[in-house]
């Protein structure tokens, strides 16, 4: 019984999303976040969520305004159209922000909300997929709105439908940080449906040189395709001198850090010197 109400329920907050902020509307459509406009696509999951819960990942903006200083320098993987960079660009008005989104539908979002709101001079938009390496590669992506699961492989959510391939270009972390001559980087926020490792693999040098926290996301299912283990990605932070730990700020050793993702899904690596 408790089933079926919880899927009325969810099926009443749908309507009244697209009601309120579809019906009746013709494209662009337009989310007011954070003080900014930000463009998306009918259907969105992300506005939905938003939308329905009235926040976007709360305890992820409470430790990022935790930590953050001022002037901070942040790389975000798999931006999608925005809403964690949009949110660190309110609650640091004096950041800049490296924004890698490769999925076409949620990138033409992206770069529209950033024209809009006139923050060329506070973030960047690379059309870019990060990696372990430079090359291209195919890039898996969804219809009707569920681009929050677009990544490099197909991690298989029934409700996300089905996915197809786009050809993309790849780079890595330390090509990029190069070429632009980065001098620092205060955070790296990854959230690429399973291929966090491979992109870390890609950030060594980075890592080993600036020094950033990382804010990343892992989960069972989106690590599967890839044959990674959570195992893999707390050797990896501890090898370059990081410290696992949980968005409370709670040091992980791995058995704790294996335990912790059946509960939760957004952790943070931080070098050993400031843990």
């Amino acid at each position: 019984m408790a089933r079926v109400v919880n899927a009325v329920s969810w099926r009443m907050r749908r309507l009244r999303f697209r009601l309120r902020h579809e019906f009746l509307r013709a494209a662009p459509y337009i989310l007011p976040y954070n003080g900014f406009q930000v463009v998306y696509e009918s259907g969105d999951v992300l506005v939905r969520s938003y939308s329905i819960r009235g926040h976007w990942e709360r305890h992820v903006s409470d430790y990022v305004a935790a930590v953050l200083p001022r002037e901070a320098e942040v790389v975000d993987v798999g931006a999608n159209i925005g809403l964690f960079a949009f949110g660190v660009l309110k609650s640091r008005p004096e950041a800049y922000v490296h924004l890698f989104e490769p999925s076409p539908r949620p990138q033409r979002c992206l770069a529209a909300s950033l024209r809009r709101n006139g923050l060329s001079a506070r973030a960047r938009l690379n059309p870019l997929a990060l990696y372990s390496e430079v090359c291209e590669l195919d890039f898996h992506v969804h219809e009707g709105g569920h681009s929050a699961f677009d990544g490099i492989r197909d991690t298989g959510y029934p409700s996300a439908g089905a996915a197809r391939p786009v050809r993309v270009r790849a780079t890595t972390l330390d090509r990029y940080c190069q070429e632009g001559e980065l001098t620092r980087l205060d955070l790296l926020k990854l959230d690429a449906e399973g291929a966090e490792l491979l992109i870390l693999r890609g950030a060594q040098q980075t890592l080993r040189a600036l020094r950033p926290r990382v804010l990343f996301e892992v989960g069972l299912q989106n690590l599967a395709p890839y044959a990674i283990r959570p195992a893999d990605l707390h050797q990896f932070f501890t090898s370059c001198g990081y410290v696992t730990q949980t968005l409370r700020r709670e040091s992980l050793g791995l058995e704790q850090f294996e335990r912790a993702i059946e509960t939760e899904h957004e952790f943070a690596a931080v070098p050993r010197e400031v843990a």
